[in-house]
């Protein structure tokens, strides 16, 4: 890409802009769209297709963990949030005693029905924390979190987090 294209794309891009957003203000309406669009983790439910105890992935305790056996291919965890909830971030916390247990890559698919899932993220799974961002924020009832290519032990998640 040369100089002038570079230039002009940002200029684009700039111009695009919606005029009179102070950062300020978007901050403040990220920091909303966060609390105020996520039904209560208390409402949420987890089945799992090859985990064990699929919902200790969301009892608020990382001592606890849902788990896969080795050799766990296409495992996945599903969430039903009780409601239709906006996110753009999924955060899976492996557990300081799982850290190592965590999936080559993993998809994460929502759904409004429970019935259609659409693949919307995927990203690398890392040592004891994966982060997964949602580039476009989402709408879902329910969020599938799949492993594409496992890791060398079984997976892990102690907790999952939605932003």
């Amino acid at each position: 890409m040369t100089h002038a294209t570079r230039i002009g794309l940002a200029v684009v891009a700039v111009a695009a802009l919606p005029l009179g957003c102070e950062p300020s203000e978007l901050y403040r309406n990220t920091r909303q769209f966060t609390e105020d669009t996520l039904a209560p983790r208390s409402e949420w439910q987890a089945r799992g297709r090859g985990f064990d105890a699929p919902p200790h992935a969301i009892d608020s305790n990382t001592q606890t963990v849902a788990r896969t056996r080795r050799g766990y291919g296409d495992a996945s965890l599903t969430l039903d949030l009780g409601d239709v909830c906006l996110f753009n971030m999924v955060i899976l916390d492996h557990g300081s005693a799982g850290e190592m247990g965590f999936a080559g890559r993993v998809a994460v698919l929502t759904s409004i029905d429970g019935k259609t899932f659409t693949r919307c993220a995927a990203a690398p799974g890392t040592r004891r924390i994966t982060l997964i961002p949602v580039v476009t924020p989402t709408l879902a009832r329910y969020v599938r979190i799949q492993a594409v290519s496992p890791g060398g032990r079984p997976w892990s998640i102690a907790e999952v987090h939605l932003q």
